[in-house]
């Protein structure tokens, strides 16, 4: 909660498997490792993985205010 997250999770505890990846564009283009891991690539959840889990979460669309006619 200090750092702001709404939700959260605790990512593996073990070293060899923690990561936290980010696509910014269509065909998970723009792989980014938020948490950096030596022992994988951004690419890791795009071929098939030892682990199970991955979360797609698209960016909300804004809310355009018209102004008052």
């Amino acid at each position: 909660m200090m750092a702001g997250a709404v939700r959260a999770m605790q990512l593996d505890i073990n070293a060899f498997w923690p990561t936290f990846n980010a696509y910014s564009r269509p065909g998970a283009a723009g792989a980014t490792m938020i948490v950096p891991n030596p022992s994988h690539t951004a690419a890791r959840y795009l071929t098939p993985d030892d682990r199970d889990f991955f979360a797609v979460y698209a960016a909300p669309a804004l809310k355009v205010r018209q102004p008052p006619k």
